[in-house]
């Protein structure tokens, strides 16, 4: 998986299309992290709101 630092950078990936892909950037060719943050950024806020905290500590019994 690659990282989008600037946001205008552009996933040319030939899997998304206009037709399937609301985040499709014509303009582009492709998908941004902007416009796929437009589309999706506020189902990914409410699902990591919806995400169970969870606090794992471990014990480790170190034998000799």
């Amino acid at each position: 998986m690659m990282s989008f630092i600037d946001p205008d950078q552009v996933d040319v990936d030939p899997s998304f299309t206009t037709l399937f892909d609301d985040d499709f950037k014509i303009g582009a060719g492709g998908v941004t992290k902007k416009t796929f943050i437009f589309v999706y950024g506020s189902w990914i806020h409410l699902c990591n709101n919806k995400r169970p905290t969870v606090n794992i500590f471990f014990s480790f019994k170190i034998k000799y």
